[in-house]
């Protein structure tokens, strides 16, 4: 009986392998399995033993990966070049606004070195990070002309945090284009430079939060685009290819009285341990489901890579 139901639970997890949330492909295995255990029941009643009922039950649903492809879960692929062109809007806002500010002000050299270094700073990091997400939509296509092993599955549920950085993000969005579209507007009637000085400070502040919450949500661990390939795991934000890989951990919690796994990777670049545990990058922190716990352990042990203990 375990043998007949490993051997069925191995046909689901290949039918549902291109569904990315763990309650969808839940979902999608409870209606397959109705059908699997109907043909069973049927054939049992014919006079057939349980195994060769289930074998022949399985053949009658047909192959597992063409109906994976049936339930493939659609990713967009576009929501990366609209974080870049937000970030190259955000960041050249914030830019001009800031030096149009210092020559509308009396500063000396000391105050201008201070708000130029601090422009700098912040407008190198959005650049770095638009680089990031270059690099990635390039890895990206060229990984599209495989086929691709599987999609990890995450809990669908957003918890608290994650909720709020989204309502956030869309409210902050939303607030920075009507008052900047209002203010371009009002530019054309303004005649004192005090008033034109505190419109710059306002767009300044709103563009330097946007760029701040954008960062902030680029380390949150739930992205239902993490897909398994043969050379590694290509995430929202990164791709984390095998061969870098020392180790990895899994760590739980409890979100709303139901247990969530969290998968964390040491890589050769950033692995760091410290008291016994794995401290990594946090762009290669994953939220899985926990019916993919051991078809993961099974991928990494398959690549030499060991799990580390916490």
């Amino acid at each position: 009986m375990a043998t007949e139901n490993n051997t069925i639970e191995n046909f689901l997890q290949s039918a549902c392998r291109f569904i990315s949330t763990e309650e969808k492909a839940q979902d999608m295995k409870d209606e397959l399995k109705d059908h699997i255990y109907s043909y069973i029941e049927e054939y049992t009643e014919d006079g057939m033993s349980s195994n060769a009922a289930t074998t022949m039950a399985l053949k009658q649903m047909g192959d597992p990966y063409v109906l994976s492809k049936i339930y493939k879960d659609k990713i967009y692929k576009y929501n990366k070049l609209f974080r870049i062109f937000s970030l190259i809007i955000i960041t050249s806002i914030f830019i001009l606004t800031d030096f149009a500010y210092i020559s509308l002000n009396s500063y000396n050299n000391f105050q201008i070195f201070l708000c130029s270094s601090f422009t700098l700073l912040i407008s190198l990091q959005s650049i770095f990070e638009i680089v990031d997400f270059i690099r990635i939509i390039k890895k990206d296509r060229e990984l599209s002309k495989e086929e691709p092993l599987f999609y990890i599955q995450s809990y669908k549920e957003s918890i608290w945090d994650e909720k709020a950085m989204k309502y956030v993000q869309i409210c902050l969005f939303g607030f920075c284009l009507i008052l900047f579209l209002s203010l371009i507007d009002k530019f054309n009637t303004i005649e004192s430079p005090e008033v034109f000085s505190s419109s710059l400070v306002t767009i300044n502040s709103i563009s330097f939060t946007l760029l701040v919450v954008m960062s902030v949500s680029i380390f949150n661990p739930k992205r239902k685009s993490a897909i398994v390939y043969n050379e590694g795991i290509l995430m929202f934000n990164s791709f984390v290819p095998f061969s870098s890989m020392n180790g990895y951990m899994w760590s739980k919690e409890n979100i709303n009285g139901k247990a969530c796994y969290s998968l964390a990777f040491s890589t050769k670049k950033t692995s760091i341990f410290k008291k016994s545990s794995l401290i990594s990058n946090d762009r290669a922190s994953i939220k899985v489901s926990y019916s993919q716990i051991t078809l993961l352990n099974e991928l990494f042990k398959s690549n030499n890579i060991d799990e580390i203990n916490s």
